[in-house]
């Protein structure tokens, strides 16, 4: 039987890690073909993106410290996009996003 060598599980780790992020901007497009400009929609799934994220990255290295760190990052980029009608109204009318 032949084993994996390591620049092979380097490079489908990688694009483990990267499979994520390109998904929600694939769901991004097909939303805003949509028509579903919704700030709740996007800070969801890029919420769900990144923990996602944050799940594979922590698999992959096993430490617990970056599984806390990346999901603490991950809830304060959701919150922060759900903040955007509040904090970057000019922002959230240019692109014509909703609440």
């Amino acid at each position: 039987m032949r084993r994996i060598s390591r620049v092979a599980m380097k490079i489908f780790y990688l694009l483990l890690l990267i499979s994520p992020v390109f998904f929600q901007s694939l769901f991004f497009i097909y939303a805003v073909k949509r028509g579903w400009r919704s700030i709740r929609l996007l800070s969801a799934s890029t919420t769900v993106s990144f923990a996602i994220f944050s799940f594979i990255l922590w698999y992959g290295t096993g430490e617990v410290w970056i599984l806390k760190m990346s999901l603490g990052f991950t809830l304060f980029f959701g919150i922060s996009i759900l903040c955007w009608p509040i904090i970057a109204k000019e922002l959230v009318e240019k692109i014509g996003f909703r609440w």
